[in-house]
Order: C-alpha cells, then structure tokens, then sequence
C-alpha cells in the first residue's frame, strides 16, 4: 500500500474472520541506521514509532484511523496492525501535474470531514505535521468517509494552547508547508501552522492543482514565501 524511509504499509487478511486490516512495518534497524547518519536528528528519530502508537492509541474520533494493535515482532521490526481504509487518497495530485477536480459541494464535504479529523487533533494537543491530499484516505469504496491517516512524523503539544507549544523539528511535505517552516524560516511548528496545509490541501480539491508549483524546490519555496 505504501513505503517510506522506514516503514512499509500493507493490506493484511485475518484468515478466521476475513477482516481486512493496514499494517505498518517498522524497521528498527532502518531507523538507527538514518539516525547514525543525522547525529542532530537522532533523539527524534528514536521516537518516531512509540510517538505514533501514543497518538493512534489515544485518538477515537470517526474522521481518524484507528489502531487495532501492536506487535514486537523481532529486536528489529514492529508492527502497527491499523483500520483498513478502501476508498484510497481523497485526491492524487504530484507536483507540476493537475488533477480532476471535485464540484464546490463534493470538495465541502469531504473538506468538512478532513476539518473535524483536524480539529479534534489539536483539541487533544496533537500536531499532525504532515497535512495533505495523500493522508486523507476514503474508508468506503463508495468514497463518502474521509480519514486522516499517517501519524509518523505527528507530535503532542507541550502546552495547553499554541502559544506555549515547544519548537519542534520541522516535519512534512514542502507544497503543503507554511512559509515560516520553510528553510530560512523560524521552524517553530504549533498548530496553527497546520492551517496552511489545510488551506493548500482545499486548493487542490477544488482546482486539482497545487498553488505553487516549480521543478526547482529552491524556486517553489520563493514562490511559497511570496504567495506568487
């Protein structure tokens, strides 16, 4: 279903009830080697899967995957056993390439639900960190009920407000991120900065295209940083 830096996603079938289920394999040794080789990045990469299984663990909320459980496989593998979501990406867009868009009324519902998930997040001081098209997935073939999914790179807020929230390392997709997150930026990501995934994320649903697009990632950030 899916692969990353360190961990790969697959659809799994329980043979005695026939219930279909996401599992997410980490890679612990994955994990040490990238950590080995970014000394200053070392205790977060460390966290990545024990933060991830707090947040699923601690989450219950209709417009939010859930985890079913945990399981240590080996010194260096775990497995995230999580709801199976059928629909795929509520929108497949990659940069510089346009996409069908949705009808004003099909992008608000689905924006709606996308927005609950959200909200509830950062009612439980949860930063999600890596907002997009591609991490909000229909559970439903019928492509009706939206999910937010991949809480890998997602933090818990200090403070009970995001004026209190530490500054963390930076986390998320570059189209998606504030300009303040960007390099040069101040890197300090509470929650508000989320608003402009948010924002982008509703851009694409409603035109099928990003809003800053270039080949030159230096180039679209400018154009980020400008609005241009």
């Amino acid at each position: 279903l899916g692969r990353g830096s360190y961990a790969t996603v697959e659809k799994a079938v329980d043979r005695e009830t026939g219930e279909e289920y996401a599992i997410k394999e980490f890679s612990k040794r994955r994990l040490r080697q990238i950590a080995a080789a970014e000394a200053l990045r070392r205790e977060r990469l460390s966290r990545i899967p024990s933060t991830e299984v707090a947040i699923m663990k601690k989450v219950d909320h209709p417009n939010l995957a859930s985890v079913h459980e945990v399981i240590d496989v080996t010194s260096d593998d775990a497995l995230l056993m999580m709801e199976l979501c059928h629909g795929g990406p509520i929108l497949k867009i990659k940069d510089g390439q346009d996409a069908t868009p949705y009808s004003e009324e099909e992008a608000r519902q689905i924006f709606r639900q996308l927005v609950l998930g959200i909200a509830y997040l950062h009612h439980n001081e949860i930063i999600h960190r890596d907002i997009k098209p591609d991490n909000a997935l229909f559970a439903d073939e019928a492509k009706t009920h939206v999910k937010l999914v991949d809480f890998g790179v997602s933090k818990f807020a200090a403070g009970p407000s995001p004026t209190t929230a530490p500054k963390v390392s930076v986390a998320g997709s570059p189209a998606y991120m504030a300009p303040e997150l960007l390099p040069g930026g101040r890197g300090d990501q509470v929650k508000e900065a989320e608003f402009c995934g948010i924002g982008v994320t509703l851009y694409t649903l409603v035109t099928g295209r990003l809003p800053f697009r270039s080949d030159d990632p230096v180039e679209m950030f400018e154009r980020i940083r400008e609005g241009k």
